[in-house]
């Protein structure tokens, strides 16, 4: 009896797909019917993956082409900017005050900052730096005759002025209880 010949890999792969072929020609309509009657009874499913692949889709082609993509936002806004400006200005302004009311702390060191550096003072504090004088302080009145709690409120005070030669540095600041602040005054 011959022996019979082994396929290779390809030649098997290339029967396979002759045998789906063939079935797929002779179940043509059998096969059409069943999608059909999937895609009706699986919309809301087929629609949630779709979505989520789309969603998947545009993130990595945000990462991808981030440069490309953040021009052409930059390129659309100053287009509706420039064709509509009493909007944008009536945008921008209620933003900045939304932004403004949410994030307080931000805007205050931001202020002081400014008018420290206005007065010429070398460096700046960021809140991460009153945080960790407001943990080194215990939360209490840096005031050696006070040492109030620093829970209802507290003034961020130059150990130094600024007008004195202090710096805005945070081995400069230190935490007071808002009456003592407004006792010590900028002597």
């Amino acid at each position: 009896m011959p022996r019979k010949r082994t396929l290779t890999d390809q030649e098997r792969i290339e029967h396979r797909r002759e045998a789906v072929r063939r079935s797929n020609a002779k179940h043509k309509e059998q096969r059409d019917e069943y999608q059909r009657r999937y895609v009706v009874e699986h919309r809301a499913e087929i629609r949630a993956r779709r979505r989520e692949y789309m969603r998947e889709y545009q993130r990595r082609y945000r990462i991808e082409h981030r440069k490309e993509c953040n021009e052409d936002a930059r390129k659309r806004m100053q287009r509706w900017r420039d064709t509509h400006p009493e909007r944008a200005r009536e945008a921008r302004t209620r933003g900045n005050q939304k932004w403004r009311k949410s994030h307080p702390e931000i805007i205050q060191e931001i202020n002081r900052n400014t008018k420290a550096r206005r007065k010429g003072a070398p460096r700046k504090h960021t809140q991460r730096d009153i945080a960790i004088l407001y943990i080194c302080q215990y939360g209490r009145c840096a005031n050696a005759q006070c040492f109030a709690d620093l829970r209802t409120g507290y003034h961020i005070d130059h150990i130094r002025a600024i007008k004195n030669g202090g710096s805005n540095w945070p081995e400069n600041l230190q935490l007071l209880c808002p009456p003592c602040n407004l006792k010590k005054g900028a002597s």
